[in-house]
């Protein structure tokens, strides 16, 4: 079933209801920001970070992304690729 306006569905996760990072104003590329220059990359993750931030659900989404594994691309829960990647690999 497709998202309703203000939720997020997630791929194979749950669904978030008006998460900060569906707002209009907020551009989805800071959450993918692979593919640009390394400045600009980070100011995208800054961005994103900062969104995250101020969201309900940043715990949720970043148990989503944890558990989703290394295959999930982009900013979840303010946690990079690397970020999470990190994480994993401390808890060994």
């Amino acid at each position: 079933m497709p998202a309703q306006p203000g939720h997020l569905q997630l791929l194979a996760g749950p669904t978030f209801t008006d998460p900060a990072c569906a707002a209009e104003a907020v551009d989805p590329n800071w959450f993918f920001p692979a593919g640009h220059n390394r400045q600009r990359a980070r100011q995208f993750a800054a961005a994103a970070r900062a969104v995250c931030s101020r969201c309900e659900h940043m715990g949720d989404c970043q148990d989503y992304a944890l558990a989703a594994g290394p295959d999930l691309k982009g900013i979840w829960g303010g946690l990079t690729e690397t970020d999470r990647w990190l994480i994993r690999h401390d808890n060994w």
